[in-house]
């Protein structure tokens, strides 16, 4: 791939931290937290819930693991595509776990069911997916995504309801004085 000025700086800056990423995540599938990135949670123990803001590096891999970036790979910038896509499975079975029967993440406290963490955990997932990784996806790893994707679409129908009531309401009658 070849680009040029700010976005190959901003691409080689982004996979030269999937070390990094990768170091954030809970590796071990025995573990009940396998495939959390919030360390407070997994590893800290000084957080009660996952926050799922943090699954996001987990889309991230996964994107750094499309054939578009194996020149990054023959310079040892990024770990073997395989270490990626098996980071970002672990992490969309791991969101798939953080949901809600409604489609909603936590993402500041406890029960919150937060509309942006909804919002942008899903749709990095989604984008990730799109970009061809369904096609190396083992197929009960797909059933989790697709419970991600179907709980953000009845948020975005919640969302829109709640709208168009809130526009089809009147204003309130001002009062005339007398």
């Amino acid at each position: 791939m070849h680009v040029g000025g700010d976005v190959s700086f901003q691409l080689d800056h982004v996979a030269r931290a999937a070390w990094r990423l990768l170091a954030l995540q809970d590796r071990d599938p025995n573990s009940p937290s396998f495939g959390c990135f919030h360390t407070a949670y997994w590893r800290d123990k000084t957080s009660e819930f996952p926050d799922a803001r943090f699954q996001e590096c987990g889309a991230a891999l996964g994107l750094l693991s499309l054939t578009t970036f194996d020149g990054l790979r023959t310079i040892e910038v990024l770990p073997s595509r395989g270490e990626l896509m098996d980071s970002f499975i672990a992490g969309a079975v791991n969101l798939s776990r953080q949901q809600y029967s409604d489609g909603s993440y936590d993402e500041w406290y406890k029960g919150e069911r937060g509309f942006a963490a909804t919002a942008f955990t899903t749709v990095h997932y989604g984008l990730a997916a799109l970009n061809s990784l369904f096609g190396s996806m083992p197929c009960g790893r797909v059933r989790s995504f697709t419970r991600v994707g179907n709980g953000m679409l009845r948020c975005l129908l919640i969302a829109r309801r709640s709208l168009v009531s809130a526009s089809t309401r009147r204003a309130p009658r001002r009062l005339e004085p007398h």
